[in-house]
């Protein structure tokens, strides 16, 4: 088993950190629950909203996909899948729709479940 030790865990997790803020690419990690718990800087600048304003939001406040009737018969099926990509469209904060291509990741971590959504 690979060790790391502190010092290296602390930079591979700055990189990390860099790398999701500077993207270009909109990332929206979501919970079981609908709720965005965090976002990136792209996600900000892509919606209009700001970072506090999307973390108070659910997933269906911003995309009310034909996906998401049934939040929970769709989190089952990412949860099956590992990985789901379709085109949708999100609600800007000027309330106009715009097309985005999801990538949806199913990702379990400390017993809680979580998509990341690209």
């Amino acid at each position: 088993m690979l060790k790391i030790d502190r010092q290296e865990l602390t930079k591979q997790n700055l990189l990390s950190h860099f790398t999701m803020e500077n993207i270009h690419e909109a990332v929206f990690w979501v919970d079981s629950d609908q709720n965005i718990f965090l976002v990136n800087e792209a996600a900000c600048r892509m919606s209009g909203y700001s970072r506090e304003e999307l973390i108070r939001k659910k997933v269906t406040d911003l995309n009310s996909s034909a996906l998401f009737p049934d939040w929970t018969v769709f989190w089952e099926r990412l949860r099956s899948e590992k990985k789901i990509v379709f085109d949708s469209q999100h609600l800007h904060k000027e309330g106009y729709y715009y097309d985005i291509e999801i990538t949806g990741n199913y990702i379990e971590a400390e017993a809680k479940n979580i998509r990341a959504q690209l």
